[in-house]
């Protein structure tokens, strides 16, 4: 099951999604009420471009998980980010507990762009983590 159906039931028709400049290296954001659900996503266009589906979409339930779950940025500081279809070679870093053995991070709320590698290797993982940890905002 994809992220999308898991919040069908959610208040999705004040939410919003669009293309606007984004600045500071920023691809995504989500701007969303204290309460009441719903949220604006914005999307950088040229960033969305040069993106593959897969990152399109990897990109899109992330902000989905901003808005709809509240979920924050999850990471274990950033130290390893692997490059599209190369296996990381900071052998230091691949037994951390936020990133998988290949050096994907484990959680798809990483405040770094997800790379197709990852998307590929751990899809699974990443909407079943995202099912797992959407609760009500």
């Amino acid at each position: 099951h994809d992220f999308k159906q898991e919040v069908s039931n959610r208040d999705q028709e004040k939410l919003t999604i669009g293309f606007d400049r984004l600045v500071g290296g920023t691809v995504g954001r989500c701007n969303y009420p204290v309460v009441g659900g719903g949220g604006e996503i914005t999307i950088d266009p040229q960033s969305w471009g040069g993106m593959s589906k897969k990152v399109q979409k990897g990109l899109i339930f992330h902000e989905l998980a901003h808005c709809l779950c509240g979920r924050l940025h999850d990471h274990d500081g950033g130290k390893l980010y692997p490059k599209d279809g190369i296996q990381p070679a900071i052998v230091e870093y691949l037994d951390s507990e936020g990133y998988f053995r290949d050096g994907c991070p484990k959680s798809l709320m990483h405040p770094k762009l997800i790379v197709d590698f990852c998307i590929i290797n751990h899809y699974a993982e990443y909407i079943d983590e995202l099912k797992t940890s959407c609760v009500e905002k």
